[in-house]
């Protein structure tokens, strides 16, 4: 199945959201 590429590019979207997230709070959680 194939996903169109305007729902490919919210999934990229979404998780590259994500991923900055968690490091920004990995990055957070280091400095204390």
């Amino acid at each position: 199945m194939h996903l169109r590429h305007h729902e490919w590019e919210h999934v990229v979207k979404a998780k590259a959201k994500r991923s900055t997230a968690i490091s920004v709070l990995r990055w957070t959680l280091l400095r204390h």
